[in-house]
């Protein structure tokens, strides 16, 4: 009687777990060509080189600016 109570307690815990993952689709769906992928990628990825060339030229300008100074003598010096 145990073994028989045990026995339906894995069959029943098989079955509830078999449930849980719910059928699979039988035609599964088109998978695009390695060909494709990497076109697609070597695309985008020039894409984005173009994007961050942009970017950092942008934010690497320096901005002009012309500073004259004339030296100045001091006012104190300590060593007279």
């Amino acid at each position: 009687m145990k073994r028989l109570m045990i026995l339906s307690i894995i069959f029943m815990s098989l079955f509830l777990a078999g449930c849980t993952f719910g059928p699979r689709p039988v035609l599964e769906t088109e998978k695009p060509s390695t060909d494709s992928l990497s076109k697609e990628i070597a695309k985008e990825s020039e894409e984005l080189d173009k994007n961050q060339k942009e970017l950092r030229d942008s934010l690497e300008k320096a901005a002009p600016r012309k500073v004259e100074v004339e030296p100045v003598m001091p006012a104190y010096d300590p060593l007279e």
